[in-house]
């Protein structure tokens, strides 16, 4: 069995949208960020709006392109599949942006977060 590990890393935008799941999929086509109200609160998923998902997400790559750091997303891999636990509308915000690399707390094997990186093709283990 692989070595679980928890650590920050870089991980490619890519590559997680082809293979994690999580909300952040239908985000970036169906919730049309510049008619948002930006949003820098969290709210409870219980006590959301319509328009919050909007709203943080425009908060989001607003810090983004005010070159902000944000915190690292969490990504959970376990036989070959990808999920995002936390982090979903910073995601959504490098998807929006463009960006090529998100910072990651990663906890799965080794397999995975090489293919997440970009060094194989595959999870299953076969090199790029």
């Amino acid at each position: 069995m692989a070595k679980k590990r928890s650590e920050t890393v870089l991980l490619l935008v890519s590559r997680l949208v082809a293979r994690a799941t999580g909300p952040f999929e239908g985000w970036v086509e169906d919730y049309p960020v510049n008619r948002a109200v930006m949003r820098s609160e969290f709210v409870d998923h219980d006590d959301r709006d319509d328009d919050y998902d909007r709203g943080r997400i425009l908060f989001f790559i607003n810090q983004l392109n005010a070159s902000v750091e944000l915190d690292p997303i969490d990504v959970y891999a376990f036989r070959g599949a990808v999920h995002v636990d936390d982090g979903n509308h910073r995601l959504a915000a490098y998807i929006v942006t463009g960006r090529r690399v998100v910072r990651a707390e990663y906890t799965g094997g080794n397999n995975a977060l090489r293919y997440l990186q970009g060094k194989q093709r595959t999870i299953s283990g076969r090199r790029t």
